[in-house]
């Protein structure tokens, strides 16, 4: 049973782009999680989070780049989050671009 998602007017607004395109692709990811959960709606968050990437797939690299262009438009999240870290013995299995690699390899050598 497939259930149509409602949005309030700043969701439709934010999914429209009105807020930028980085805030239109974190709408557009949450409103495609909501639809294959067949949710009705989205909801507050109400509280800290924590953030998972699966460091052992391909891809992995595609997700911190999008991580940095959500930092590089400057949006910030409304409750403090962590994430998990990276084991050393992954790094070399991960899809890193070079600029990547080379900034986890310098906080490597500053730890």
């Amino acid at each position: 049973m497939s259930t149509a998602l409602s949005l309030n007017s700043e969701e439709r607004a934010t999914l429209n782009g009105d807020f930028g395109e980085t805030r239109q692709k974190l709408m557009r990811t949450m409103v495609l999680y909501a639809q294959a959960l067949d949710a009705d709606h989205l909801v507050e968050v109400e509280g800290p989070g924590h953030l998972v990437i699966p460091d052992s797939r391909s891809g992995w690299g595609a997700r911190l780049e999008f991580l940095e262009e959500v930092a590089g438009a400057g949006l910030t999240t409304a409750y403090p989050f962590t994430m998990d870290p990276v084991g050393p013995y992954k790094v070399s299995a991960l899809d890193l671009t070079p600029k990547q690699r080379a900034a986890m390899d310098e906080r490597a050598l500053s730890d």
